[in-house]
């Protein structure tokens, strides 16, 4: 199995010299179906293709067409400006980099060498249909950790690349997540439900919002509904409320909420209250969705047995995390400080896992992080929202990602984020050069 790696990057370097897109496309399906604990050495299997796509945009890079050049902006707009707060932290300058170099190279590189190496709508049908196929693989997967209480996938590459139970971020067996009715936790590929959960919630909102290029309808619809699937087999609110948001939004979009659906919808939901209600097996489902619609509602998450985070905690979080950068409000304690702090003295006591977007920023970057990474999002969203017919899809998309990372923080998804809204703004040029 050790050699496994050196397999993949052999034939990885071989597609990268023949053709970059589906060097990338090679790249993508093990990045979406393989566990991320492979490691050649001291560094993943992730980092390694990344560093050698990076290799590849450099050298490249002054061929490349002005509007890919401007798509270079997480660079300036993001990576540069957190970099130059972290000096006025309280983290070692090497930490400080060495996090930030790993944090570019596996969450924000990938996206700008696909910006560069898709030349037209077949490139991103490819890449399109590479992430269809690969989810499809790994969703019934994650449907299958569920079903065993467990990921002995994810288990076996750990004791293979990581040593033992003790690796770093382990969840993969899914207790200890448990939510409400569910008696386990999907988790995919990855180390545990929450980074399964954002990154299907993910799939499923650019799926059930793109239409810049024709796919299967079929698999689409299967894409999305085991998307679906896996976010509530996940057990997590911070992803499945988004997708209840912009679902209802899908529906009134297409027309769909009108009075007669909406009476049809109603009979469907009070019968499926009486089977629920009536039969034991089924009754106990009734708690997630319960405490997802009223997630505001700390009474009806402790009357269903979940114990995820409340009002009182959050507000609790809210004032410590002001009080941690009282010393330097502007410029917070250094970059990924969370990570810092915990590989020292693990959990926080009051923060716990700095488990909103808000709190990590902040106390990373302080105030002016915040503005930093408002600054970057708008960037996306404009983008993406080019033209009123892409309204939609920017609201959806973009609305239900911040929605979660304010509920819960940014859970290893921003890769897979960046990846579909460089896609969308790629075909979105190409439909504009080509006019």
């Amino acid at each position: 199995m050790l050699f496994f790696p050196y397999i993949i990057i052999f034939v990885f370097l071989i597609l990268l010299l023949k053709n970059k897109t589906w060097a990338f496309c090679f790249y993508l399906a093990c990045r979406l179906v393989l566990p991320p604990v492979i490691r050649l050495g001291a560094m993943s299997m992730n980092t390694v293709m990344a560093f050698l796509m990076l290799f590849v945009l450099i050298l490249s890079f002054s061929k490349l067409e002005k509007w890919r050049k401007r798509l270079f902006f997480p660079l300036t707009l993001l990576i540069l400006p957190l970099g130059v707060l972290s000096f006025f932290g309280i983290i070692p300058y090497n930490v400080v980099f060495k996090n930030l170099f790993q944090f570019f190279m596996t969450e924000i590189s990938p996206c700008l060498f696909l910006a560069c190496c898709l030349k037209g709508s077949k490139d991103i049908k490819l890449v399109l249909s590479t992430i269809l196929l690969s989810y499809l693989v790994i969703g019934v997967w994650g449907i299958m950790t569920y079903v065993l209480k467990m990921n002995p996938y994810y288990t076996y590459f750990v004791l293979a690349f990581g040593g033992d139970f003790e690796y770093a971020d382990y969840t993969g067996d899914g207790f200890g997540e448990i939510r409400g009715s569910l008696d386990a936790a999907a988790s995919g590929n990855v180390s545990g439900p929450l980074p399964w959960g954002q990154e299907s919630m993910l799939v499923a909102l650019f799926f059930l919002f793109y239409d810049k290029i024709k796919m299967n309808k079929k698999l689409l619809i299967v894409i999305v509904v085991l998307a679906f699937l896996n976010v509530f087999l996940t057990g997590k609110r911070s992803c499945l409320l988004p997708l209840i948001i912009f679902g209802v939004y899908f529906c009134g979009k297409r027309g769909l909420l009108s009075l007669k659906n909406i009476l049809f919808t109603f009979m469907i939901l009070i019968a499926s209250y009486v089977v629920i209600s009536s039969v034991p097996m089924f009754k106990s489902l009734n708690k997630n969705i319960e405490s997802t619609v009223f997630f505001l509602d700390d009474k009806v998450a402790a009357r269903n047995n979940i114990e995820g985070s409340s009002l009182e905690m959050r507000q609790t979080q809210f004032e410590y995390a002001n009080h941690m950068i009282s010393a330097n409000p502007f410029c917070g304690l250094g970059f990924d400080y969370p990570s810092f702090y915990s590989s020292k003295h693990g959990k926080h006591p009051v923060m716990l896992g700095f488990e909103s977007i808000y709190f990590f920023v902040l106390v990373s970057s302080g105030f002016l992080g915040l503005i930093i990474w408002f600054l970057f999002f708008r960037r996306i969203y404009l983008l993406t929202n080019v033209k009123l017919s892409d309204f939609g899809f920017s609201l959806a998309y973009h609305g239900g990602f911040l929605l979660s990372c304010i509920l819960t923080a940014i859970q290893s998804s921003l890769w897979i984020y960046l990846i579909l809204s460089f896609l969308y703004i790629v075909n979105n040029n190409f439909v504009i050069k080509n006019k």
